[in-house]
């Protein structure tokens, strides 16, 4: 991942060079969005080992968040974004057994987590397709967990951490439509998160402003007792007021 990101580095600056320089206006843009995710990996803890999918079947629910981005003009202010992801589920699964002895086997799993941030990055170049880089700050605050009737004890894991990411963000931004694709990463002692986002939105209704595409976030936890490889995933619906 330090590879890919230094080669998007090195790949942005020589784009951004090639684009012409324009006058860009500031934009304020208030979003709530609704994230239709599913869940998938896996969860090791201290050797116990749940597959996301086959053991715990996670249903989403809370799936509602919001943002605030700001787009300075050339040579102004950094751009910014203050943003909430909610993610929340819970899974019930049934299983015939027949070790230690036979019967039914019952894991119950509840998972809450907010993800507060805030993302400061600084445009490349001016004009119409604008190519942007800079830091994401996570707070990923939560707990995951997982009561198995062949457990004594439920299992519990608390999350509470604050993290840097590095970001890019490229946009185009017409009067009727416009683009966007956000990326951001980071790895450390290894763990790892990565995001995804692309969009595509509805400037022509302005002040409204509608925002549709995907969204993914992948994390992946390696501790000495507990591993996580979490990916979540799904379409995402942004809607909310702009202002120029």
């Amino acid at each position: 991942m330090q590879r890919l990101s230094r080669l998007t580095a090195v790949a942005a600056l020589a784009f951004a060079a090639l684009l012409p320089p324009a006058a860009a206006a500031a934009e304020l843009r208030a979003l709530f969005s609704g994230w239709s995710y599913d869940f998938e990996g896996t969860v090791d803890d201290d050797g116990a080992r749940y597959d996301i999918n086959d053991d715990l079947e996670l249903e989403p629910r809370r799936r509602r968040g919001f943002a605030l981005e700001i787009d300075t003009p050339d040579g102004g202010w950094p751009d910014m974004t203050l943003g909430y992801t909610p993610i929340s589920a819970e899974g019930e699964h049934s299983e015939e057994v027949t070790f230690p002895l036979p019967g039914t086997r019952t894991i119950l799993t509840e998972t809450d987590f907010g993800i507060h941030e805030v993302v400061v990055r600084w445009p490349l170049n001016s004009g119409g397709l604008r190519f942007s880089v800079g830091v994401a700050v996570q707070q990923l605050e939560g707990e995951l967990t997982i009561d198995d009737s062949q457990e004594a004890e439920p299992r519990r894991q608390r999350y509470d951490e604050t993290f840097p990411l590095l970001h890019a963000q490229l946009r185009m931004a017409g009067k009727a439509f416009g683009l966007s694709a956000v990326a951001q990463a980071v790895e450390y002692d290894g763990s790892r998160a990565l995001e995804l986002r692309a969009l595509a939105e509805a400037r022509f209704l302005a002040p409204l402003l509608v925002q549709a595409g995907w969204q993914e976030k992948r994390y992946e936890i390696d501790l000495s007792d507990y591993a996580l490889d979490a990916r979540v995933s799904g379409a995402v619906l942004r809607f909310g007021v702009l202002y120029r």
